[in-house]
């Protein structure tokens, strides 16, 4: 399970003494603060067509099915980068880390769960449909498509997002090395370390190990976040309706001429 909040914050107080280590963290936290700022154009342009298109598609087939709750939960997630880009940023406000903290990084999480729950279970539709094509499959079915779609939603929102929000309710500390742990009564504490299943996040560290963690746990969740850039490209390799779309509406060009019929899925 990807952790609920963390560390966004650069620790400011002891950040010279992990200088000894090669490591700065406020340089680092200001670079990664502008990847996130500058992933946010592209990934808008391109959610922004997704949504667009399949909002246009009457189909529906499991992959536009699945596809538009996968946009949902992109779309959400491209809307708070800014926010977590800025938040990352040198002279960011308390006020804007502690709505990131309670808000905004646990939303960006459930987007970020959600998206992979749901490549999934679109992974096991294709599984479905080669295993037995035009079959009655219990997955095949239209209902079973809006159940589980649905069941991923409220089963995250119910275990994770909520209870977290709900438990990040102390003031934040006023001082510029705040974590998202500080936030969060004692019991939101606890709940945190179950869900997460270890405590990197728990204590304000400032040693060696604990900032080359950081570091690369900063990078990889950016990269990580990357994928709402690419889930566009899976609707068109997937899903025969949106690349046809793509093709009558003419917005790649003339690419789509010869692939937009030739369709890797057949409407159930």
């Amino acid at each position: 399970m990807v952790p609920l909040s963390t560390a966004n914050t650069p620790v400011t107080a002891s950040s010279a003494n992990l200088l000894d280590c090669m490591i700065d963290l406020d340089a680092i936290n200001f670079v990664v603060g502008w990847l996130y700022i500058v992933l946010f154009v592209p990934a808008l342009l391109l959610n922004i067509m997704a949504a667009w298109i399949s909002w246009n598609l009457k189909t529906k087939s499991a992959c536009i099915m699945y596809l538009k709750n996968l946009l949902a939960a992109d779309l959400l997630m491209t809307l708070l980068i800014p926010l977590r880009g800025a938040d990352r940023l040198p002279g960011s406000s308390l006020a804007l880390r502690a709505f990131n903290c309670k808000f905004g990084s646990v939303l960006f999480y459930l987007c970020m769960e959600v998206s992979i729950v749901l490549l999934g279970v679109i992974s096991l539709d294709r599984f479905f449909k080669i295993v037995q094509p035009g079959g009655k499959l219990l997955g095949q079915s239209a209902l079973f498509r809006k159940v589980v779609s649905a069941v991923v939603w409220v089963l995250l929102l119910s275990s994770c997002t909520i209870p977290t929000m709900v438990l990040t309710d102390v003031k934040p500390p006023n001082n510029t090395s705040i974590l998202c742990m500080d936030m969060k009564s004692d019991l939101g504490k606890e709940y945190h370390t179950v869900v997460t299943m270890f405590g990197n996040q728990l204590e304000n560290e400032t040693d060696c190990p604990w900032a080359k963690l950081s570091v690369a746990k900063d990078m990889t969740l950016w990269i990580s976040t990357t994928n709402v850039c690419l889930d566009p490209l899976i609707y068109i390799v997937l899903c025969k309706a949106f690349r046809e779309k793509l093709y009558e509406l003419k917005i790649l060009g003339s690419w789509f001429s010869t692939t937009a019929q030739q369709g890797t899925e057949s409407s159930p």
